[in-house]
């Protein structure tokens, strides 16, 4: 549809793979200061995007993501309960996770030649 061959990831491509690598990260990082041992863990990221914002065909349609989804599958060695905690942990703790989250400001501007 964007006149690619589809042999590489786009940029919003690039944003799911920043936001599973981050939150995947985060997950660990905290199940380990927890003394918690994971066996097994994969991450699927999920995202929807209606073409018609980017390409400007419908003023009414945001130009990005509509819904993200993770999906963690996890095997460790604790109650489902502290799973669930683990996973807001990835979700409010993950810098890349939290910026996409939250307002941020982003120029762009023009550089000097």
């Amino acid at each position: 549809m964007l006149l690619g061959d589809n042999e590489g990831a786009n940029p919003v491509e690039f944003l799911l793979h920043a936001m599973a690598g981050c939150a995947t990260t985060t997950l660990v990082l905290h199940a380990a200061a927890r003394g918690i041992t994971i066996r097994h863990l994969s991450t699927k990221l999920e995202g929807e995007i209606d073409m018609r914002g980017m390409l400007g065909l419908d003023e009414s349609v945001s130009p990005g993501y509509e819904q993200i989804r993770i999906l963690m599958k996890i095997e460790a060695d604790c109650s489902d309960e502290m799973l669930e905690d683990l996973l807001d942990v990835a979700r409010t703790q993950s810098p890349v996770c939290n910026t996409v989250c939250r307002p941020v400001p982003v120029v762009i501007e023009r550089a000097a030649a």
